[in-house]
């Protein structure tokens, strides 16, 4: 990966390119080992907290991975409420 077109933050080295899916995607490569993977923004948001690291480009998904992670009562009437929504149009698709 070109320099330019990358942030450098403590071992790692990720590419600025946004692959625009949701959560995004970048290439990260880890400079100690070498190794790089395509990585959904979610993870890297993880990897970068666990060494104490932050890029604002990834602090937006800190509310995503609490609400995956942790949701609310009201987060999970929410989600139960959709996925009938869901359900009964893939009933009415059928008919």
């Amino acid at each position: 990966m070109d320099n330019n077109i990358c942030y450098e933050i403590g071992k790692y080295k990720i590419s600025k390119r946004c692959l625009l899916t949701y959560p995004c995607k970048h290439y990260i490569t880890n400079l100690e080992t070498g190794e790089q993977h395509l990585l959904l923004g979610d993870k890297i948001f993880v990897i970068l907290q666990k060494d104490g690291l932050s890029i604002p480009h990834f602090d937006s998904y800190k509310e995503f991975i609490r609400k995956r992670d942790n949701p609310t009562m009201e987060e999970l009437a929410e989600k139960v409420l959709h996925d009938i929504k869901i359900a009964e149009q893939h009933e009415i698709y059928k008919k």
